[in-house]
């Protein structure tokens, strides 16, 4: 189980991850740039203080790190332009309009500061949409049957293919490039056909694209952590304070 505190590294407020490990033979401080967080990993009889102790030795390395590698958070915002399936959308906010997605932007009501929230859940319907209806297109034609098309906010993973025909996404591949959000859904469309990463699945994969998935791989490597800033609220902290 983890648990969670703070760090203030680099004048920001980084969450710390606290997960005890069995397995593990030895103490583990692993930067994350997707979610933002700081990760300790600890044996399971080693003292937390231990661990606190290991991370203000590396103080330095951590927030040269986060200086780095780190994307600020990215909250939505009225008058903001974002990617969206390929195009950009203005985010419109008006008081005390309901949300609605027009072909060139996203309006939401700004009233009660819940401005960012309305327009992510908006964004999320509209990815499953958008996602759901690519991965149906490349299906049908070969008779493939998907049970379900979910989407979701993973940290790790941009899309996954259960046995059962499940499968579901990151919805923040609707703001990535058309290419690189149509390869993974091939990669996950392709798992119906062969549910392993043999040559076999990447042969039926690239037949799916219509391309190599590599550019797509290295993309979202590349980029996965500007994906993850976006919608993201990043508390503040003051330069020189310790946590």
């Amino acid at each position: 189980m983890a648990t969670a505190r703070a760090l203030d590294l680099a004048g920001r407020r980084v969450p710390l991850a606290i997960r005890r490990d069995p397995r593990s033979r030895r103490i583990i401080i692993r930067p994350c740039p997707q979610s933002r967080t700081v990760r300790l990993t600890l044996p399971a009889r080693a003292p937390l203080r231990a661990g606190l102790m290991l991370i203000e030795a590396n103080r330095d390395w951590l927030e040269a790190e986060v200086r780095r590698r780190f994307v600020a958070a990215i909250p939505f915002s009225p008058g903001m332009h974002i990617p969206f399936a390929g195009r950009p959308l203005l985010l419109d906010g008006r008081p005390g309009c309901r949300i609605r997605i027009e072909p060139d932007r996203i309006v939401a009501g700004t009233d009660g500061g819940g401005f960012n929230r309305r327009v992510l859940a908006a964004l999320r319907r509209a990815a499953r949409a958008l996602l759901a209806g690519e991965a149906e297109a490349l299906a049908r034609p070969l008779g493939l049957a998907i049970a379900e098309v979910r989407v979701g906010d993973p940290i790790r993973r941009w899309g996954s293919c259960a046995r059962n025909g499940r499968i579901a996404f990151s919805w923040r591949l609707a703001l990535a490039p058309d290419e690189v959000r149509r390869a993974v859904v091939a990669h996950e469309v392709a798992h119906l056909l062969h549910f392993d990463h043999s040559r076999a699945f990447h042969a039926a994969a690239e037949r799916l694209h219509g391309a190599p998935l590599d550019g797509a791989t290295d993309w979202l490597r590349r980029n996965g952590p500007w994906l993850h800033a976006f919608g993201a609220e990043e508390e503040r902290s003051d330069e020189g304070r310790r946590g």
